[in-house]
């Protein structure tokens, strides 16, 4: 039996299928081993999904789905195997077999062995060094930047000397040049240069696998040097696209409150963790990859990046996120932070680590971090301008690969792009604005002709009445609107409508409801005609009126509301400043409704 044979049959017996599962799927207990619930995989809505702890598999009988605990996390949050291997066995607190044992020759393995020994000595040596005198300058470095002793320790912190042999001499009577050039502790320049050291007089962190051994390190100068890091080049046991600092201890401190948080560099990563942040990691000296997003994501709770406040860190927090667009989908998620003015995470965190935590919880979703970019970097001039910007819009939706998240994000920067262009006094909401064959109709939500309040409430029912399909996409708006006393039955009714969506099915069951007073009240004739958008057949584009007029009278309303407010505060105090209060408001509320008729 091989190692990973007999490693899969220990998971099995200490891990339940129903512990992974619940993280996504509410299950109810149907006996001793089965549970049932709904479906993850396609709408339902009653539980058809069945899953079997004892033989560890899941079902659905609505669908199909069905498999194991490995083919759940392959298909529900897109892990590979060996993704997968590792993230069950770290629920478990088990360790996956060295990979080499069951993919490696015995030759190949014995390399690889030879490669890890080199570099756990050389870690070893560096180590030594820092406690010695020759570490005394790297030892005040990390005094001053406040790094424990506990720290240093775990984080296996070490220094290297000046000088452009000490490596190669301390190991030329154990390991051959062409073993140290292979591991990325010696370079060579072209032709027949000597070979040197490849880090020299520089604070060391030892970079770690899964398995926390050492298959890399990266350097700090500690002078006036450039490049102030460098890191090991890519070798056979290291690959810098694949690894994120730290991930070997934050994967330990994971839970259902905290996912991974992502920062620039090693210092703030061991800062973050001897603060108490024990789920930062960091990717070294390069933007995040496919591969880190991917790693990030095998955690259900998402991560946070947060980068210094500088702009650098704003750049490379842009570049992640449209980097990372093309995956977003529900179970892909990543949030920001920004940080104050030159504050990075190490620096904050040690002079209030109160604000850093307060910090972490007002992050910014990915949506927003990119529709900021993208307003920042094209300034809205001309119509021209206004084109640019919708076509940057369009080639960043088109990337994302999860088509619900596709439709979401296409409706998301369709409404961000009606409402900045309306603030910047670029879109018209006058009389025969609407144009029922306009080639931008899909792009621009479409405006109603008139605005009371009640035509407006009319205008909302109406809609979900001729397109029902919409009205699962518009019950948490439908639920914050205050609808008046003879229409409030009809939305009470449209809520909860659960019948066939098509309108003559509706029209029908509200009928026998003794809805069609109501329902004539909404669809008549002087309704329809300020709502042109009403009987469009693009679901895409009634939608984005819908949410329009939606917009529109939540804004009146709060409008509404300012006046109300303002009356009352110059009724009880009857100042110049109260009086030009109110008359501003009752103009803007005023031009606000002109705009529509």
């Amino acid at each position: 039996m091989s190692d990973l044979t007999h490693f899969l049959e220990q998971l099995s017996t200490r891990i339940n299928i129903s512990d992974i599962i619940k993280g996504d799927v509410k299950l109810t207990r149907k006996n001793t081993n089965q549970y049932i619930g709904l479906c993850p995989f396609h709408k339902e809505k009653s539980g058809s999904f069945n899953v079997t702890d004892g033989k560890n598999l899941y079902h659905c009988f609505g669908c199909g789905a069905s498999g194991n605990m490995f083919g759940y996390l392959e298909k529900k949050r897109g892990l590979t195997f060996i993704e997968a291997l590792h993230y069950l066995a770290d629920q478990v607190g088990m360790k996956v077999p060295e990979r080499d044992t069951y993919t490696k020759t015995p030759e190949q393995k014995k390399a690889a062995d030879r490669s890890y020994e080199i570099l756990e000595n050389t870690c070893i040596w560096m180590q030594e060094n820092l406690q010695k005198s020759i570490g005394e300058n790297a030892r005040l470095y990390l005094e001053k930047r406040n790094i424990s002793l506990a720290m240093q320790k775990q984080f296996r912190i070490g220094y290297v000397p000046e000088g452009y042999h000490n490596l190669i001499d301390l190991f030329k009577s154990k390991y051959t040049i062409e073993e140290l050039l292979k591991v990325g502790l010696v370079s060579q320049g072209d032709g027949h240069k000597k070979p040197i050291d490849r880090f020299r007089g520089r604070l060391m962190f030892p970079i770690f696998d899964r398995q926390n051994k050492v298959i890399a390190f990266g350097g700090r100068a500690l002078g006036d040097v450039s490049p102030k890091y460098i890191n090991s080049s890519d070798t056979p046991t290291f690959s810098k696209s694949h690894i994120l600092y730290g991930h070997n201890f934050a994967s330990k401190e994971l839970s259902n409150e905290f996912g991974f948080i992502v920062v620039e560099g090693y210092l703030d990563v061991i800062s973050l963790h001897q603060h108490g942040f024990k789920t930062a990691v960091a990717p070294l000296g390069t933007a995040l990859t496919d591969f880190h997003c991917k790693l990030l994501w095998r955690h259900r709770v998402p991560p946070l990046l947060c980068f210094d406040g500088d702009a650098a860190g704003y750049k490379a927090a842009v570049r992640s996120a449209k980097k990372s667009l093309i995956y977003a989908s529900p179970d892909h998620r990543l949030n920001f932070v920004f940080l104050p003015k030159d504050e990075d995470p190490d620096s904050l965190v040690q002079k209030d680590r109160q604000h850093f935590s307060e910090m972490l919880t007002k992050f910014k979703p990915l949506s927003d971090v990119i529709w900021n970019s993208l307003i920042e970097d094209i300034p809205i001039k001309t119509p021209e301008d206004q084109a640019a910007l919708r076509k940057e819009v369009s080639l960043l939706v088109s990337q994302i690969q999860n088509e619900d998240t596709k439709l979401s994000y296409k409706e998301y920067f369709q409404n961000k792009l009606f409402t900045y262009f309306r603030s910047l006094g670029q879109v018209s909401f006058k009389k025969n604005n609407y144009k029922k064959h306009d080639s931008d109709s899909k792009m621009m939500p479409l405006m109603v002709k008139k605005n009371k309040d009640d035509v407006f409430q009319k205008i909302l029912l109406a809609t979900l009445v001729y397109h029902p399909h919409l009205i699962n996409q518009v019950t948490d708006e439908m639920l914050h609107i205050n609808f008046n006393d003879e229409l409030s039955d009809l939305s009470d009714w449209l809520l909860g409508y659960e019948g066939d969506k098509t309108k003559y099915a509706l029209l029908d069951a509200a009928y026998h409801e003794g809805l069609k007073k109501r329902i004539l009240m909404v669809i008549s004739d002087d309704v329809l005609q300020k709502a042109p958008f009403l009987k469009q057949k693009d679901a895409e584009n009634v939608l984005l009126g819908w949410k329009e007029v939606y917009n529109q009278l939540e804004y009146l309303l709060k409008l509404d509301e300012e006046v109300r407010q303002a009356g009352q505060l110059l009724k009880n105090d009857m100042t110049e400043q109260n009086w030009t209060r109110i008359k501003e408001l009752q103009t803007i509320k005023l031009r606000s409704r002109e705009n529509n008729e």
